[in-house]
């Protein structure tokens, strides 16, 4: 699975074109990112929000219980929730453009999904041993602060019923840092393909809502601060993947 055109699919995707129902100008799909994801038709099912947000603490709650016997769980888990997100995300019926798909989307998150099924045949996760150091509690802190996700319509928002009943659980850029900040405790011994990849489409998204909500729509300079945690632990999770990465090949050139 090393392959490094994984990561140009990823970056093409930026110019995939979205379907709508009535055009949109080039200089305005910006306009039609956030018309989709401030209404996707992910939150319609509402039922699921307080359901994600438990599956969300089992990425952290199985390991440490069940260690290896997890993995495959954690893996489809994974897989069906990022899937889920992927589609559903990343379509809307309301928006000035009708209804619409950011078809880049579905294609960049779908990869995720591939590769946590890849996971869950080869189980490579080794739940065993958890590794605490300061740059995993910075991921953890993030990672709580994305499963709050403390916004409402792009503005500052906290209220502690959120932690369970809003929609943080059934957005794609608030699920990849809690996830990342579950991998990144075992980072010892999982599969650095998986977290690499996982954690660049993080930076990817991460940087993509940084430029959208501090420049393109300063309104909604709240929305980029929410979007810290994406862009941070996937550059942890980037850094860390590629520095165990090279010492493990280091182990077996020595051996």
């Amino acid at each position: 699975m090393k392959k490094k055109w994984i990561y140009i699919v990823v970056l093409l995707t930026f110019f995939v074109p979205a379907y709508t129902q009535i055009a949109v100008n080039s200089q305005d799909i910006h306009i039609l990112i956030r018309e989709v994801l401030s209404k996707p038709l992910v939150y319609q099912f509402s039922f699921l929000f307080p359901i994600v947000k438990i599956l969300l603490l089992l990425f952290f709650i199985g390991p440490v219980f069940l260690k290896n016997k997890y993995s495959r769980i954690f893996s489809i888990q994974a897989a069906v929730l990022f899937l889920f997100v992927a589609v559903f995300q990343s379509m809307s019926n309301e928006t000035s453009y009708g209804f619409a798909v950011l078809i880049g989307n579905i294609i960049a998150q779908s990869i995720i999904v591939i590769l946590f099924l890849w996971e869950s045949v080869k189980k490579q996760n080794d739940f065993t041993e958890i590794k605490i150091s300061p740059v995993n509690i910075i991921a953890l802190f993030l990672g709580f602060f994305a499963f709050w996700m403390p916004a409402k319509d792009g503005k500052i928002y906290f209220n502690i019923k959120d932690l369970f009943f809003n929609e943080a659980g059934l957005t794609f850029c608030m699920i990849t840092p809690v996830v990342i900040a579950s991998l990144l405790l075992y980072y010892k011994t999982i599969n650095l393909t998986l977290l690499k990849i996982l954690s660049f489409i993080g930076i990817y998204y991460g940087l993509l809502n940084a430029v959208t909500s501090f420049f393109l729509n300063p309104a909604y300079w709240w929305n980029g601060v929410v979007h810290i945690p994406l862009l941070v632990n996937g550059i942890i999770g980037f850094e860390l993947a590629i520095k165990e990465q090279k010492s493990r090949l280091k182990h077996i050139t020595e051996l």
